[in-house]
């Protein structure tokens, strides 16, 4: 259950940046705003997300996503997945996300186990985008 909570704090931190981004514009300014979203399989494949989104395993702990539009200048949050049953605990570890230089419309997403060796795992990831109009 605290894994549910955590995903609907991060989708509030979302919409409170983009609601930020159009307030910061200030003086009549409208803001339009896309979530993009993916929820990434341990071998890389997309199990679910928005239309477009494809994901690739790397190497170990290595996922290449790429979106349908450019990201480089939206809020990006990443979690692990969660496994199903809540009476079992998920392994502990962590998750890093940078961009790809590559193509503005990639990320490069990272897992670790606890002693911050790469390793595979799934996980979510969530892109907020604002265009101040």
């Amino acid at each position: 259950m605290s894994k549910f909570f955590s995903f609907v704090a991060i989708a509030v931190l979302l919409v409170l940046a983009i609601v930020g981004v159009a307030i910061a514009a200030g003086g009549g300014a409208t803001s339009t705003s896309q979530v993009l979203r993916a929820r990434v399989a341990i071998t890389g494949g997309i199990v679910k997300g928005t239309e477009g989104t494809s994901a690739q395993k790397l190497s170990e702990g290595i996922y290449s996503l790429r979106f349908p539009k450019e990201v480089g200048a939206c809020v990006v949050s990443a979690t692990r997945y969660t496994k199903k049953d809540p009476s079992t605990p998920n392994d502990p570890g962590s998750i890093s996300i940078q961009p790809r230089s590559s193509n503005a419309k990639e990320i490069l997403v990272m897992t670790y186990n606890q002693v911050g060796s790469r390793s595979d795992h799934g996980f979510d990831v969530l892109v907020a985008c604002a265009e101040v109009v």
